[in-house]
Order: C-alpha cells, then structure tokens, then sequence
C-alpha cells in the first residue's frame, strides 16, 4: 500500500461524521456511502500490501539462496559497475586471495594478490577486458596463498559491468601434475625398451611412438618418423592393421627387415585399441631366437648323424609316445620294417610288434607289462637298466633315460658275446685262483705302483703275513716292513731295506735262494709282467737244505772212510 493511500485513508477515517438529526435525508445517505467507500478502499490497500510483502520475502529468499549457491559454487565471481568504482567480490573468494572485501578492491590490490608471473597475466587480461571488453582464459594463475585457479573475464552487455571469474582448480592442478609426471615416466620408460611400440589412429596411420620404434623405421628422431608416416614394414604393416581392424582381434605376422643396415627377424603385432578404429602395435626381435633355432637346428642334425652312425641301437620316443628318432643299428637289432618305423609308430604298437615277432622276453600279462612300460613315460627320472634275454639267445643291455626335449631315449645293445667272454674270464679266474690257492709255492705280484695287487695263502703262511693286512693291498714297503724279522737287524738295515725295495720294483728278473734268521732257506725268483707289475715266488726248501745236507755230511763220511781204508791197506802192504 502506498504512503498516499494510506494517508488518505488515515485523513478519511480521522474525519467527524456530522450528527444525523441535523442532517437532511440526502446529506446522510452522502455521508454513508463515503464511509463505506473509505473503508473498503482501506481493506483492498491492505491485501495489496500484504502481497507485496510476500513477494518481497520470497524475492529475498530467492537472492540468500542465489548468493550461498554462488558462494559455494567452484567458481567465484569479481565485478566491476559499470560507472566505475572499486571492485566487489564474495567473501569466499576474498578469504582464498587475502582481500578485504567489506569496502571493494582495486585491481592492483587483486594484481598483488598473485605471483608475479601470474599476475602480469591477469593484468594483460583485465586491461583488454575493461579497456575494449575482449574476453580472456587464463589457466594456472597462482595466487600469494598457494592456490591455483583459472581465470575467464567477460563483459555482461545488458549491465555493462565487467566480471572475472576465478575458478580454484588447485587440486585438478596437482592431479594434472602428476597425471603428467607418471606420462613423462611412462614415456621415458617406453623409450627405454628395446621393443618398438607405437599407436595408429583410426586411418592407420602412425601418431605416437617410442625411440625403438624410430630407430626400427630408419628415423633419426621419433617426430620425424611421425611426420613422416615411416613404416617398419613399408606396405605390409598397414595391411597387417587393416586385417586386425576388420577382424577386431590382435594379428601378428613375422617379416624380415633391415634395420640400420642388419637382417633382423621381427613379430609385428596389432591390436584394435576401442571402438575408435586406433590400434596398438608393438615388434618383437625374434633374430636371436632364429639364430638360436637354427643352431640348434644344425646341432640337432649333428646328433643325429653321430647317433646314425654309432653301434648301438638308439630310439627316442617324444612325450607322446611316438616313435620321433631311430638309427639304422636300432631297425637291424630288432629287424624292423624301416619303411614302417618311418610312420612314426607310438610305444605300444612297437611293443605289439616285437610280441608278434616273438622279438621280445615272453611276459604272462602283456597289457600289464605294456601299461607299466608306458608309464615311464611320465615317471621316469633317473636312468633305467636292464639286460633282455631274448628267445633268439641274444641278450641285450636297454638303457631308457629322460630326453631332454621331453619323451624317453632307449639304447640297446647286444651285449651276448661279451657275456659269453666275461662268463668264460670269470671261470678262468676262478680256476687260477683256485691254482694259486692250492699251490705249495708262495706267489705273489706287485702292481707298477708297488702295491699288492694279487697272492695266495702260501705266500702269507711263508712270511707270516695276516689275512686283513693282504686284503688291503699293501705297498711293498710295508711288507718288507712286516718281514723285517726275518733279516738282519741293527744298523745295516736302512741300506739292506733299500737294496730290498729297489730289487723288488725294477723290471730284473732274477732267482736265488736266501737263508733268514729263523734257519729257514727260501727260494724265490722274479718275473716282470707285461702290465708293468713283477710276479715274485717263494718256495721253503728248509727240509730239502737239511736232508741234502745229511746225505752231502754222510757221502764225506763215507768218503773219509773208504780213504783212510784205503790208507791202512796201502801201509799194511
């Protein structure tokens, strides 16, 4: 209600009504009718009025919730009025630059409110902005407290007021930085790989790469390679890309390329990188595995030239179980069809063949045998020996081993004479030794280093050696020492133990006969081997010294006899 109406309803009610008895008719009626219009003049003043306050407080609700939305929104705004003045801003913003905003700013107080770099920045900005209104954005302005925002001036056309705009983006700053701290490490390690890597954009063409893959395309730097779209496989690699794209699935495919003047073996791999059509591709130098390949190639080959060419029969089985290698002494040991071993048979159908042949010890349970048998494939871990008698008469010496390269290596060989010769060397042996065992005479060798390799009971029951101290092939040495007894004793035995050791060790025969301390005579005499050991015997003739000695003192008795008898019968004629 306006001051006018309500005076004039004030003035209307505070007139006095003049007295109805003196008033005529007409006069009265006037009256009440001017009372009426008052009043109800009065009453539609009051309901206007209480609207306008409604729709004051609603205006004034709507401006609080204006003024806290923008003072908790990110970005904070700065005016400056159209007819000049000093600057306003929001308190937030004033607390985050350090400004007194009760009575407005300048721009110089804002100008020092940030770094100095960044504050000539914003001056720049704000001079265009209030001389000629050109906008500006500025991004990354730190401000005196550590803060980071953005700024962006603008002027309102229907106000004519300017307005900066100042967003904190302090910690999209921080994020960023690190964000761009873990790209640059990113990148560096890229560079430092020796694996090319690049990425194609949706036309397949190549848009960022690392320091392998420039060097790979023959490119002194990787902007220039990308400049100039350089390809490790000029046409090839785009059409392996197209084929990933289309197929949406990674493809790699191996070329050979020269890169900086050298053959190299390289896997080129692309793989579609989202729904964009950019593809991913990195190249792996497989030269050393070719290398490595071929060499091993080559030494393969060697292998089994010298396996086709040694005595023995040798098959390899792979891991599984098939028949992978085989030399032609393993196809005539078995007296295999060479033409089917070729087919590369697996174990068991080799082992059925060998039964049907009858090639093979019988087994009552052939299945059991078999299924034992093909368990070493995947058991076996130390090398298995065996000696196979066949029903031919043949024995065989099969030795199966882990492969290296997986499966199982069997070596057969006819060992059947040489079973034969040991059989017929170990009788031998037995019957020398049950000679040497039973002879009288003591026999006794000497190994070329002098150690007792071989001697009978007679030779120990002669020198009175013990049976444990034979047993341990002692050195000729010790048993001179052990017979010392039996010689000399006092000083001349160091030079007598020398003549002993020498005689016994060169390769002089002699023989002779020597009388010991105990009154017993031996005869002993030396022959050299050929292996370079000394055969010595020893023979006690203690009995026949002494019974030739009786007869040889009864023939001079005899002899004495008859000469002095001869002598009586020569003086008595």
């Amino acid at each position: 209600m306006s001051r006018r109406a309500v005076a004039f309803a004030s003035l209307a009610i505070a007139t006095p009504a003049p007295a109805l008895a003196a008033t005529p008719e007409p006069a009265v009626f006037a009256g009440g009718a001017l009372l009426l219009v008052s009043i109800a003049g009065i009453v539609l003043l009051g309901a206007r009025w209480r609207a306008e306050r409604r729709r004051a407080a609603t205006a004034e609700g709507e401006l609080a919730l204006a003024r806290a939305t923008v003072a908790a929104g990110p970005a904070q705004a700065m005016v400056w009025p159209a007819g000049g003045g000093p600057a306003r801003c929001s308190a937030a913003l004033g607390d985050g630059l350090g400004l007194a905003v009760t009575g407005g700013f300048d721009t110089d107080d804002l100008i020092q409110a940030f770094a100095p770099e960044a504050g000539a920045r914003l001056r720049a900005g704000l001079d265009a902005l209030r001389g000629r209104g050109a906008e500006f954005s500025l991004d990354r302005l730190t401000a005196n407290s550590g803060r980071s925002f953005r700024a962006e001036g603008r002027r309102m056309a229907e106000a004519g007021a300017d307005a900066l705009w100042l967003t904190d983006v302090t910690e999209a700053t921080v994020t960023r930085a690190a964000l761009d701290r873990a790209q640059d490490r990113l990148a560096r390690l890229l560079d430092a790989l020796p694996i090319a890597a690049w990425r194609r954009d949706s036309g397949h063409r190549v848009v960022a790469g690392n320091a392998a893959y420039a060097r790979a395309a023959d490119a002194e730097e990787l902007d220039q390679a990308l400049a100039q779209g350089a390809e490790i496989l000029t046409g090839a690699g785009i059409e392996i890309a197209q084929r990933a794209a289309a197929e949406g699935a990674p493809r790699a495919e191996r070329h050979h390329v020269v890169i900086g003047g050298e053959r190299r073996l390289l896997e080129i791999t692309e793989l579609p990188d989202g729904p964009d059509g950019e593809l991913l591709g990195y190249a792996l130098d497989y030269t050393d595995v070719e290398e490595a390949e071929g060499e091993l190639a080559r030494h393969l080959d060697a292998h089994r030239e010298v396996l086709e060419k040694l005595g023995v029969a040798i098959a390899i089985f792979g891991p599984d179980t098939r028949l992978a290698f085989f030399n032609t002494a393993y196809a005539r040991l078995w007296r295999f069809d060479e033409q089917w071993l070729v087919t590369e048979p697996n174990y068991d159908a080799v082992l059925e063949d060998l039964r049907d042949r009858r090639a093979m010890p019988e087994q009552a349970d052939f299945p059991a045998y078999k299924s034992e048998r093909r368990k070493l494939f995947t058991s076996l871990l130390e090398p298995l020996e065996e000696v196979l008698h066949l029903p031919d008469l043949r024995s065989l010496r099969m030795v199966v081993t882990p492969h290296p390269m997986g499966g199982l290596l069997f070596i057969f060989e006819d060992v059947t004479d040489r079973l034969a010769l040991e059989r017929s060397y170990n009788t031998l042996i037995d019957v020398q030794s049950e000679t040497l065992d039973n002879l009288y005479e003591g026999v006794a060798v000497f190994g070329g280093d002098g150690r007792l390799k071989l001697s009978n009971p007679a030779y120990a029951r002669i020198w009175g050696l013990a049976e444990d101290f034979m047993r341990t092939e002692p050195h000729v040495s010790d048993v001179v020492e052990r017979t010392r007894g039996y010689f000399e004793q006092g000083s001349e035995w160091g030079s007598l133990r020398e003549r002993m050791l020498e005689r016994a060790t060169d390769r002089i025969p002699i023989n002779g006969r020597m009388e010991r301390l105990d009154g017993s005579v031996i005869s002993y005499a030396k022959v050299p081997l050929p292996d370079g050991g000394v055969l010595w015997s020893y023979l006690d003739i203690t009995d026949s010294i002494r019974v030739e000695r009786v007869l040889r003192e009864r023939n001079e008795a005899l002899e004495t006899a008859d000469r002095l008898k001869s002598e009586f019968i020569a003086n008595v004629s």
